[in-house]
């Protein structure tokens, strides 16, 4: 489950030729296709290929991504120590509580954070969900679904840097 805020990969984000390449390849795989879900508030190239597109009001990503979080941990998905850290942190950040502020049902929310989830989903933001003020705390939000999911580090998922990487490039800087 790819589920992308705001960034429009195939039109414009990063390299959209590579992108296009790799979705058409995540969508032929018969056995395996993968299911996509675009949010953002007006329909772009990507949303408009996507399984799903969500216009969640503008500004708001984050707290959808921090809604479908919740649902994670209230499913019972992370089992991390921290989970109720975790849990206390977003208390303010049901899906019930933060659907109107979004403009998206709460069992919607709830589903989709379900699913991520269960399928460890990759989470990724660009564009516009980044450009507001709000923009690292929307980065912030999506990349703690990735964390809850258990997809740091792992294929598929987020890849963090190297040391060998960072050490080369502190001796550019």
């Amino acid at each position: 489950l790819l589920v992308s805020f705001g960034a429009d990969l195939l039109a414009n984000w990063l390299s959209p030729v590579h992108y296009t390449s790799a979705y058409s390849r995540m969508r032929q795989d018969g056995s395996h296709r993968g299911r996509h879900v675009q949010i953002e508030p007006r329909l772009s190239q990507t949303g408009a290929n996507a399984d799903e597109w969500l216009a969640a009001r503008p500004g708001t990503e984050a707290l959808l991504a921090l809604g479908m979080a919740y649902s994670v941990l209230d499913h019972g998905l992370y089992r991390g120590a921290d989970r109720e850290q975790w849990i206390s942190a977003l208390a303010d950040y049901s899906p019930e509580k933060i659907a109107e502020s979004c403009d998206i049902d709460a069992q919607k929310i709830d589903s989709l954070g379900r699913s991520f989830g269960r399928q460890h989903g990759l989470a990724i933001a660009g564009g516009n969900a980044l450009l507001g003020s709000n923009g690292l705390f929307t980065a912030v939000a999506v990349n703690l679904l990735n964390y809850l999911s258990g997809n740091i580090g792992r294929p598929g998922g987020i890849q963090p840097n190297s040391e060998t990487l960072i050490a080369a490039a502190e001796n550019h800087a």
